[in-house]
């Protein structure tokens, strides 16, 4: 992962490979923060593991194999 910083703010951008989990909490464990908020996120996942509510308020997990475009974080 590579970031910058602007000011308060931190900008990141993963590899391809990289977790994005995983990337975020390293950064947070580098800089030095235990809070904080994303405002935003856009690329492309691979092998995603994406979750959701249904009705009955069970969690559902689902593998996305394909690729797909991410265009909000």
């Amino acid at each position: 992962m590579e970031w910058t910083r602007s000011g308060e703010d931190l900008f990141g951008r993963l590899d391809p490979g990289e977790e994005v989990h995983q990337s975020l909490q390293k950064l947070a464990d580098e800089v030095g923060f235990n809070a904080a908020a994303i405002t935003s996120g856009i690329g492309r996942t691979r092998d995603t593991l994406y979750g959701f509510m249904n009705e009955e308020g069970v969690y559902i997990r689902r593998n996305l194999d394909s690729p797909s475009e991410l265009v909000s974080l």
